[in-house]
């Protein structure tokens, strides 16, 4: 694993790409977040942080839609430079706002900020997973997207948990727009770092017919029982994770008697779970099929989240147990099922595959937001969890009776 993990580190179209990514989502993340510390000291209205929400979320399930065409159409290294730079311009409209608006004006300046960025996300994120096969090869890419995946965590922990509020406590919101102004910098100069990509005979042969260009990778999903299987894996963590985001608070406060407060030492054992199951994965990729992979991860997530269900209130280290298990589930979910992404389909639909996946998370994810809290508050926050855990645990048994056993090919 150490070998792999270091060829990659020595790639250097790869190291500019981890750099890139790294950089733009801590953009995004401190942008976020200063969204929403701006709108409940202005507002301290729900309703208003409900739409702040919406603004981040909504945009994806949308612009995801035009983002898969125009990911195979063009250059996908230009395109992370344009939408790199253009979030800089976001970040600095924003620190131009915030010193010279007040009241509604600056409520919508937030929102129209969101939905910007969200908007360009879509096109990044995709832009980024396509490009990834070209620059490491099909040998590398589990390693290469595990370490993409930590390079997501980190830049998590460093816009919302360490620099943005550091930065906010210290000089002010406005200081986060200009470290975010100048972090999307970064991943634009970044990106334009990275070798030219060849043009595939799709991009040879534009056409105007987006409509087309999106049938023909739904089309390309539908009749691929593979492809199938691992968006529809990948969207259902990504909606489990959602719903028990938004039981958590809850969870900690009214079943466990914790103090709310204590909702973020929960993930730590999550984390620690995670990073144990990229070791596995990357130590035994050769054992069995990605697909496997994913079904085992389906099901350690669905037990432990039943069983922190069936046993919440018992010892604390049961909880940390159970949070291990969840996270060692989710990167048996996410990195396989995300690299078949990347294998399967041709060069020229590479985009339009991962971006459709994005863009059913982003649709699924409305309902969990709607009525994941209506649903516990009816029903009770551990049948609410237990539901969800035989859900993973029902979708992981049935990887199995669709995709046959194996070794995966050399």
């Amino acid at each position: 694993m150490r070998e792999k993990f270091h060829v990659l580190l020595s790639n250097r179209s790869f190291a500019r790409l981890w750099v890139a990514q790294f950089l733009s989502l801590a953009a995004v993340y401190a942008l976020n977040l200063g969204a929403i510390m701006l709108v409940e000291e202005q507002t301290h209205s729900s309703i208003q942080m409900s739409i702040t929400i919406l603004t981040i979320t909504l945009p994806g399930l949308f612009a995801g839609l035009v983002a898969g065409p125009v990911v195979d159409r063009f250059d996908r290294r230009r395109l992370l430079v344009i939408a790199n730079a253009s979030k800089a311009l976001v970040a600095g409209s924003f620190f131009i706002g915030l010193r010279s608006l007040r009241g509604a004006p600056l409520l919508l300046l937030v929102y129209t900020v969101n939905l910007c960025l969200s908007s360009l996300n879509q096109f990044i994120s995709p832009a980024e997973a396509a490009l990834l096969p070209s620059l490491v090869g099909r040998d590398h890419l589990i390693a290469a997207n595990s370490i993409l995946n930590l390079g997501a965590i980190a830049a998590q922990g460093v816009g919302i948990v360490v620099v943005g509020p550091l930065l906010i406590k210290l000089l002010g919101l406005a200081s986060v727009s200009l470290m975010a102004m100048g972090l999307s910098l970064g991943a634009a100069f970044s990106a334009w770092a990275l070798p030219l990509q060849a043009a595939t005979s799709h991009r040879r042969r534009r056409t105007n017919n987006l409509w087309a260009d999106l049938r023909e990778g739904w089309g390309l999903i539908a009749g691929d029982q593979l492809l199938k299987l691992a968006v529809f894996q990948m969207t259902l963590a990504s909606v489990i994770m959602l719903t028990l985001s938004i039981l958590l608070p809850g969870f900690v406060a009214r079943t466990m008697g914790w103090d709310v407060s204590a909702s973020p030492l929960i993930m730590l054992p999550v984390g620690a779970g995670f990073l144990t199951g990229l070791a596995v994965l990357n130590r035994h990729t050769q054992v069995m099929k990605y697909e496997n992979w994913v079904g085992i991860g389906l099901l350690s997530l669905g037990s432990a989240i039943s069983a922190m269900a069936l046993t919440s209130g018992k010892p604390p280290f049961l909880l940390v147990l159970f949070g291990v298990v969840a996270g060692a589930g989710l990167s048996l979910v996410f990195i396989p099922a995300k690299t078949i992404l990347q294998e399967r389909p041709p060069v020229n639909l590479r985009g339009r595959v991962i971006s459709t996946q994005m863009v059913l998370v982003n649709a699924t994810s409305i309902a969990p937001m709607l009525l994941g809290g209506s649903m516990a508050d009816a029903m009770g926050i551990k049948p609410t969890m237990l539901l969800v855990g035989l859900t993973a645990l029902m979708a992981g048994a049935l990887n199995f009776t669709f995709i046959a056993p194996g070794r995966r090919p050399g």
